[in-house]
């Protein structure tokens, strides 16, 4: 598989599930899906998931995947 498409495959993924999680997050304390912490941590997880989606890539076309 190409380089560029892992790299656009695993940071988009990286994005969506890193923003869902984190827009979860303070649901934990009884926060609402609207609120502004919500918001908050949906930001922080979408940028936390891209890093670990440019890791993932780089790590599987490191390793020959």
């Amino acid at each position: 598989m190409n380089d560029e498409r892992y790299w656009t495959m695993f940071i988009w993924l990286g994005l969506f599930m890193g923003s869902i999680l984190g827009s979860y997050v303070p649901s934990l304390w009884g926060e609402g899906l609207f609120s502004l912490s919500s918001i908050f941590f949906g930001v922080l997880g979408g940028i936390l998931g891209i890093w670990v989606g440019f890791k993932t890539s780089q790590w599987m076309t490191d390793n020959g995947w």
